[in-house]
């Protein structure tokens, strides 16, 4: 039986151009929710043709910090995505200092050259710009620009 769907205001994933995938994460405050992220990507990632690796550009400027099982969790789910994804962009707030510390760690752990961590949306689009169609970069562009800055962050 299929868990029942994520709660909305933990994170949003959608693929609307290519295999682009698009994640803007919101809060994840527990190991459940790092799973349930997993899992919403990984069943992106199975409806991928066979042989065709994901671009994931993945938006975490609402977050503040993640606990300690948060950070671990990710880790743990990031070592085995390496193989599916092609280049990964994960956005951070420049003006989360603390935070921009953790995810760095957590890349450099997860040992995947692709993945890296930004903290502007001009770097995370030249940063996956080598791989994407012209299509895939308007659109990385575009839900970059979406990003709306009063959001509350995650506590």
């Amino acid at each position: 039986m299929p868990s029942k769907p994520p709660p909305p205001e933990n994170f949003s994933l959608a693929t609307k151009v290519g295999r682009l995938a698009e994640a803007r994460i919101f809060a994840l405050r527990t190991r459940k929710d790092v799973d349930d992220y997993g899992e919403a990507f990984g069943m992106y990632v199975m409806r991928l043709p066979q042989g065709t690796r994901a671009i994931l550009i993945a938006d975490h400027r609402p977050v503040t910090i993640y606990a300690q099982e948060v950070a671990d969790r990710l880790l743990e789910m990031f070592k085995p995505l390496n193989a599916h994804l092609e280049r990964i962009a994960i956005l951070a707030a420049p003006s989360n200092a603390t935070f921009a510390m953790q995810l760095d760690r957590i890349v450099r752990a997860a040992g995947y050259a692709a993945r890296k961590v930004v903290y502007a949306p001009d770097e995370a689009v030249q940063h996956l710009a080598p791989v994407l169609t012209p299509q895939e970069l308007k659109r990385a562009r575009t839900f970059l620009e979406e990003y709306p800055p009063t959001v509350e962050r995650s506590r």
